[in-house]
């Protein structure tokens, strides 16, 4: 394909050179026949002794006029290849001026993304990174072929098994591999990293080394141990709060309760969690919850002071006073509701108790 492209450079002035040259002769040869009279016969034979006198308008045309085309032809054929070498040289600047650009480009999409891109010669026993995976792994910047030995010394000696498993057997199995793993760095920093990779295939169909990117992923981590231990707290705090807590779903199955809801009732936990919540209520109750108070609090979110009655494990009738405040998901659903109860059993009884001094004293 390159010669061909060469061609279409070479052919245009060749042409027109050879054109040039043949009008020129048959210029010359059409002269000739008009001007049989100006050669002179010599006045004897001999290659040696010939003496063949031409006027100088045949001189012209058949010398110096074909002389002339060939030189033109020539000349032009060197300005265009020189003009086509120019134009190559620019469209090549262009060329390696784009690639730097990209490159450059590259370099900041992974510096800004926090990722780099590694390649691994199993056979070299040698390492390649960009310069992002080497800020990943907090290598100095000019290190980009580097032994094994140094990227060992930087794993965490509870990941090394692990990662030198994972690649030997991506390259082995001619399979993609993903994992995390974890560095130490020369501050004794403990950075998390995600490293995904595939293997390049050689010739023989054996797979010549693994390329893939890394990222770093310790911000993430971090987070995720964060929230974690903030619903440990939350969680500790909600079992270990005194009140009687519980929370449903909004099913109104029961997905929580605190220790001392489950105290005062007499339950375990594993006796109450994903039953609906009305088996612990009175019939009486379940019929004022499912008639009265539940589409109040499906329109409103929220209740407050409901009295209601629950039983208690041993069969004891508990008297209480419900709030409950709903929690809404993104899709405006509800999604789950927290409940406090208030025992008010010893006012309840003091009241009847009350109730019933006051019968007997009118009756008296």
């Amino acid at each position: 394909m390159r010669s061909l492209r060469n061609m279409r450079w070479i052919l245009p002035p060749f042409a027109v050179g050879t054109g040039v040259t043949v009008c020129a002769l048959i210029i010359a040869a059409i002269y000739r026949s008009l001007s049989e009279g100006h050669m002179v016969a010599p006045e004897r034979p001999g290659f040696l002794s010939n003496q063949l006198q031409v006027s100088e308008p045949l001189i012209f045309w058949y010398v110096v006029a074909p002389l002339v085309a060939s030189f033109a032809s020539i000349a032009v054929v060197v300005y265009l290849f020189r003009k086509r070498d120019q134009a190559v040289q620019d469209e090549i600047e262009d060329l390696r001026a784009a690639e730097r650009q990209h490159l450059q480009a590259l370099v900041d999409t992974q510096r800004f993304a926090g990722v780099g891109t590694w390649r691994w010669m199993a056979e070299d026993e040698c390492f390649e990174g960009s310069d992002g995976f080497q800020r990943i792994l907090g290598l100095p910047e000019d290190s980009e072929r580097f032994a094994v030995d140094l990227l060992s010394r930087l794993i965490h000696e509870e990941d090394q098994t692990r990662f030198w498993y994972s690649l030997s057997r991506a390259a082995e199995s001619d399979q993609s591999l993903e994992f995390e793993f974890r560095i130490v760095r020369a501050d004794g920093e403990i950075r998390h990293i995600s490293m995904e990779g595939r293997p390049l295939q050689a010739e023989r169909g054996k797979p010549r080394c693994l390329f893939g990117v890394c990222r770093d992923i310790t911000q993430e981590r971090r987070a995720e141990t964060a929230f974690r231990e903030s619903e440990d707290r939350y969680q500790s705090l909600y079992n270990e709060t005194p009140a009687m807590l519980y929370s449903i779903d909004r099913e109104g199955r029961m997905i929580g309760a605190s220790n001392y809801w489950l105290r005062v009732l007499g339950y375990d936990r594993s006796d109450v969690i994903g039953r609906p919540v009305t088996d612990f209520f009175t019939e009486e109750s379940r019929h004022y919850a499912a008639e009265k108070v539940r589409p109040a609090f499906l329109r409103m979110g929220f209740t407050r002071n409901v009295p209601f009655q629950f039983v208690k494990k041993n069969g004891e009738i508990m008297h209480v006073l419900l709030s409950e405040i709903g929690q809404w998901g993104d899709d405006g659903q509800l999604a789950s509701s927290l409940a406090v109860l208030v025992d008010i059993t010893d006012r309840r009884k003091a009241e009847e108790a009350l109730h019933n001094s006051e019968a007997t004293l009118r009756a008296v």
